[in-house]
């Protein structure tokens, strides 16, 4: 596929290819790149190579610009994915990386182990049996469960080895 530009839609490109550069936006600057390379005549083997690319993305971009121009191929549909977490569980981790510094991502994950899988434990009970199926002893004691939870270390969830030929 051989993309064709005027000179004025070249100069248009290079013109929004240099804004997009200086706003730090490299990953549509590089699409861009993507459309002035085909159109001098470079092959998608050799864009691809050129912008440290997959080729199949070169081509991706390509149909993208044939097919809308600009607008579609600066177009990003990229959905995130938002996790397991409720809203309200969301606003107690964010208090708690507010409050605290973690030094890494096992660590905000055990706290969320340790804080939400008892709840969620609790959660599927209630929502399995029902409230009325539940008695009050199950109630107390998973609630017991679920404040020592907060007390218990994380190194007692996952015990490392402990070299003792010291």
């Amino acid at each position: 596929m051989s993309i064709d530009l005027t000179k004025d839609e070249l100069r248009k490109l290079l013109k929004l290819h240099r804004r997009l550069k200086n706003k730090g936006d490299a990953k549509s600057a590089d699409r861009i790149k993507t459309i002035i390379s085909l159109a001098k005549g470079y092959s998608y083997s050799e864009v691809a190579e050129i912008l440290l690319l997959d080729e199949t993305t070169i081509r991706e971009y390509a149909k993208k610009y044939e097919k809308g121009g600009i607008d579609e191929l600066l177009a990003y549909y990229y959905k995130p994915y938002e996790g397991f977490l409720f809203d309200y569980e969301i606003e107690i981790l964010c208090e708690e990386l507010d409050s605290k510094i973690y030094l890494d991502a096992k660590a905000v994950c055990a706290f969320i182990l340790e804080a939400f899988l008892l709840m969620g434990a609790f959660a599927y009970l209630l929502s399995k049996w029902g409230v009325s199926q539940l008695h009050w002893g199950w109630f107390i004691g998973l609630s017991l469960l679920g404040s020592m939870a907060f007390a218990l270390p994380v190194v007692l969830l996952w015990p490392k080895k402990i070299n003792r030929a010291e």
